[in-house]
């Protein structure tokens, strides 16, 4: 008797976690039917691909809003399979916007079987209330950040920190080119158009005292490279594509990037960083006042630290003058930059689990479908 799984991802980062669950998975077990919301990259790995999840692919809450009725369809149509061909196990991935929703319908209608949530919501940040969302209808929650098990203390929830698959390959060393700054905008229009002209501004003038500097812009997708160069001329830059970013990551003499994995990934290649995230005057009044949004950093790499490994400039405090101010002895003191990569280090070996993360991950929902079909 096949065990019958349901795996759902939503967005791209999802998807590649998926993807290392699912070659994971069939490593482990041949006798799996595994049925999903897939990407390319688990869609390749052989599950079968009940919902597309290039089909919920929305962005921002106007797109959201817009969207509203297909993605009520697609909910619908999700919850409806689960609940007519009754898997042992569902896994959700991230996008907790959908899945805690759809956790919860599941077992409204009755659904008895396992649920996983893969990746915990910032429950630690804001949003509080998604804590007993999952405690009551999740069996366990896999996390990729040792603190987020914390939050979860106080319930019943099985929480289990299997490490972050960044940390699973730690790149090899290279060398650094010492004149090159690379910068890393983001892979979402908003906040290129929010925070990159102060990146490209602070470029421009540390290349002003440095005529030596040659500045790479890490480009996410081509359809964001004309966003990028209208607001990048007149300088001089070369534009590297998503199949380089992790060269220049461990090419660059500096980085400064906007706030998101990004900076894991930087933390990972052991590049000396500035990060920096703009945002509107209301959104930060939201944050703190509606939101009680309260954080010792914002950067994920200081929040796992617990200090201040990479230099951060948020909302009001990203001006130019206050980047420059952060770059220059980030890009002229060698004991700062030796620094901050022994403590890239540490955060490595904290995030690193020899067994590695998606291997670590099927194990546990294994366990838990044996637990289940004995009963």
């Amino acid at each position: 008797m096949k065990s019958r799984l349901f795996i759902s991802a939503c967005e791209s980062s999802g998807d590649l976690l998926g993807a290392s669950l699912i070659s994971a998975l069939y490593k482990r077990s041949h006798s799996l039917h595994i049925e999903a919301t897939a990407g390319p990259e688990m869609r390749r790995q052989g599950c079968l691909p009940v919902f597309s999840m290039e089909s919920f692919q929305v962005m921002g809450f106007v797109d959201i809003v817009k969207h509203l009725p297909r993605l009520l369809v697609l909910f619908r149509n999700v919850r409806d399979h689960i609940l007519t061909t009754r898997p042992h196990h569902v896994i959700t991935i991230d996008y907790p916007e959908f899945h805690l929703l759809l956790a919860a319908s599941l077992r409204k209608w009755g659904y008895q079987g396992q649920l996983t949530h893969y990746v915990c919501p910032s429950v630690w940040a804001w949003r509080k209330s998604r804590i007993t969302s999952l405690a009551r209808h999740y069996n366990q929650l896999l996390t990729l950040f040792p603190f987020e098990s914390a939050c979860f203390a106080h319930t019943s929830l099985p929480t289990h920190f299997i490490g972050h698959p960044l940390a699973d390959t730690p790149p090899l060393p290279s060398t650094r080119d010492p004149h090159l700054l690379a910068l890393f905008p983001g892979s979402r229009r908003s906040e290129i158009q929010r925070t990159y002209p102060y990146q490209i501004a602070a470029a421009r003038q540390l290349q002003r005292i440095h005529p030596e500097i040659k500045i790479a812009i890490s480009v996410a997708s081509s359809n964001l490279l004309d966003t990028l160069q209208k607001l990048t001329s007149p300088t001089q830059v070369t534009w590297i594509f998503q199949e380089k970013k992790s060269h220049l990551m461990q090419t660059c003499h500096v980085a400064i990037a906007t706030s998101g994995t990004v900076t894991l990934e930087l933390c990972m290649h052991k590049t000396p960083s500035l990060i920096t995230y703009a945002m509107h005057p209301f959104d930060v009044l939201l944050a703190k006042h509606l939101f009680k949004i309260h954080l010792p950093f914002y950067c994920i790499v200081n929040l796992v630290a617990g200090q201040e490994v990479y230099p951060e400039l948020f909302g009001p405090n990203l001006q130019t003058n206050h980047l420059q101010q952060k770059i220059k002895p980030l890009w002229q003191h060698q004991d700062l930059r030796l620094h901050m990569q022994d403590q890239c280090r540490k955060i490595q070996t904290t995030l690193h689990n020899p067994e590695g993360a998606a291997q670590t991950a099927a194990i546990l929902i294994l366990e838990d479908i044996k637990k289940q079909i004995r009963v």
